[in-house]
């Protein structure tokens, strides 16, 4: 069985190793390096697998290279978002490139290793992933209104189309736009236009439930996704979306300036995720057509 070492915080480290002797070096050098951690090791592939159905996700894994059933390179794809540092026996350029490209975080030789290097290599490791984590939470949001941005919100469609295709279940999707923003720029120049969609982000923000995904398409147009969620449903959480904006303008000089939204909502029926909004977007364009400020749903 997998043995453990449990301290009260710290990083949860998970060491992958077929040989007693190098997990109990491996022990020895981490208490050595002065690190709160709570250290998981395993002997084999399916111990680990086992890990990680069972437990709450690992911030590091220190992986050997070379087990009894053969290399672990193809284990690098188990660790998404988590930072691997590949143990190896003796350097090789040729490997130790392909395992960066592979996603590993570092490598470092066995032979070599001393409490102060191990420290190192884990805190290179967890650094450089914590400004990849930065990176793709940054390409995944809205720079203006800080809300997911389209390629996020298209990529979570398709995911929930897969598993409603695969597993059945609703899920909901309503495409917006802010009325009369070209008004207001034109009116209040573009600074108070920006401030207005920042506003309905924060309206959004504000009304959405936890597991919801509030977008912006680009311009004006923004985005709700309802996982799990019938229509009638998703019509009532758009409904606090427009009573938030009914009763919280903007303040322009000495005015208050009232924002709303037209919608068209739909519900997922296995389509591919163009053929959703398009749906969405035919319902969007009976909304602003009928005066705008309401939801259009293939209901109504």
């Amino acid at each position: 069985m997998p043995k453990a070492v449990h301290e009260k915080l710290g990083l949860r480290i998970l060491h992958v190793e077929d040989s007693d002797d190098h997990q109990l070096i491996m022990r020895s050098l981490l208490s050595k390096t002065g690190l709160s951690y709570h250290l998981t090791q395993c002997h084999h592939r399916d111990q680990v697998k086992t890990q990680l159905a069972s437990n709450p996700p690992f911030d590091l894994v220190l992986l050997d290279y070379l087990l009894s059933d053969g290399t672990s390179e193809s284990m690098l794809g188990w660790f998404t978002g988590v930072p691997v540092v590949m143990v190896t026996v003796m350097e090789d350029e040729q490997i130790d490139s392909k395992l960066m490209q592979k996603g590993a975080a570092d490598f470092v030789c066995k032979s070599e290793l001393t409490p102060n290097l191990l420290k190192r290599v884990i805190r290179h490791a967890l650094d450089r992933q914590n400004i990849l984590n930065q990176l793709i939470e940054e390409s995944w949001h809205d720079s203006l209104t800080g809300l997911y941005n389209r390629r996020f919100a298209l990529r979570e469609i398709n995911r929930l189309i897969s598993e409603r295709n695969r597993y059945g279940g609703d899920f909901s999707c309503a495409v917006m736009d802010m009325d009369e923003l070209k008004l207001i720029n034109d009116t209040y120049g573009h600074q108070v236009g920006d401030a207005a969609l920042k506003h309905l982000a924060l309206a959004m923000s504000s009304v959405q439930r936890d597991d919801d995904i509030a977008a912006r398409f680009g311009g004006d147009e923004f985005l709700v996704v309802f996982p799990k969620t019938n229509p009638d449903e998703a019509q009532k959480c758009l409904l606090r979306l427009t009573e938030f904006l009914n009763e919280r303008p903007i303040h322009v000089g000495d005015k208050d300036v009232f924002l709303s939204v037209s919608c068209g909502l739909v519900a997922s029926t296995g389509e591919p995720a163009l053929e959703l909004l398009e749906k969405a977007d035919q319902l969007l364009y009976r909304a602003k057509g009928e005066g705008r400020n309401r939801i259009s749903s293939e209901a109504s």
